[in-house]
């Protein structure tokens, strides 16, 4: 039977006009994420950019051109060389990948690497990452316009790839700004209310009373404080870590409890 059309409450509509193409149904995650093995926030970007509505008929359509959208672009590691023979072939080429950039000094000069084109000094303009300053923290996930041009050569080697433009699909800098204005649309409940739902849980339900959300906000201070140690106690399966597996792609969570220190301190820290 086919799923009952998803009711927007006063929050989602407050939400949806506040963050136009950054609210994303979960909903329509869940059907996506099983069929593509990109981050979630890949899939949650594109949905946030091609399914905004509240239109059943315009959300189908978003949906298969998100699927479209991530068949084409996408990169898969098996198909990297078809992708560099494409891109060869036809001059210009899109991709979603994670893109980082470092500045090689005795080039002087920054270059691109793009993780499962397996891709690097890859050509980048310094504008782009003076407007992006997140590429040289480690990268980000972007669609990504590249160009091809055999007559490159730069210090007698052949450097033929071009990033033409990004599209960010993380955050690629820090102004927060947008943010900030936005914020102010909502009350301290309402607030507490979107993070709440941001984070996977329904904030209308009986069992969370003010306290109890409070507690599940403390899940979120290790996302902006740092060295906060916390325990928290409970049996499996009861949700201590479901919040670090949603949120953000800088977590890394370590399951099971089998680690080492140099696993926790010097391998998940590159």
């Amino acid at each position: 039977m086919p799923e009952e059309p998803l009711q927007l409450d006063a929050l989602d509509i407050l939400a949806n006009e506040a963050f136009p193409g950054m609210v994303v149904r979960k909903d329509l995650l869940r059907r996506m994420r099983t069929s593509f093995g990109v981050p979630a926030f890949v899939i949650e970007f594109l949905l946030g950019k091609y399914c905004a509505s509240t239109d059943e008929k315009e959300i189908a359509e978003g949906l298969e051109f998100v699927r479209e959208t991530l068949a084409s672009k996408y990169v898969k590691p098996d198909e990297r060389e078809s992708v560099k023979s494409f891109i060869k072939q036809h001059t210009t080429y899109e991709v979603i990948d994670k893109i980082s950039v470092k500045l090689v000094e005795t080039h002087d000069k920054y270059w691109a690497s793009i993780s499962n084109l397996n891709q690097d000094f890859i050509n980048i303009d310094d504008r782009l990452v003076k407007e992006h300053d997140r590429l040289l923290m480690g990268g980000v996930w972007a669609e990504i316009t590249l160009r091809y041009d055999d007559t490159f050569i730069f210090k007698g080697q052949n450097r033929p790839f071009f990033i033409e433009s990004i599209r960010p699909i993380q955050l690629s800098n820090r102004n927060m700004e947008g943010f900030v204005v936005a914020r102010k649309q909502f009350t301290r409940d309402q607030w507490l209310d979107l993070l709440m739902r941001s984070m996977g849980y329904e904030p209308e339900h009986p069992y969370y009373t003010f306290r109890r959300k409070m507690h599940y906000m403390l899940r979120l201070v290790p996302f902006v404080e740092r060295n906060f140690n916390s325990v928290e106690l409970g049996p499996r399966g009861t949700g201590k870590s479901f919040v670090y597996q949603q949120m953000s792609p800088y977590c890394h969570l370590v399951s099971g409890g089998q680690t080492t220190t140099a696993q926790m301190f010097v391998n998940l820290v590159a």
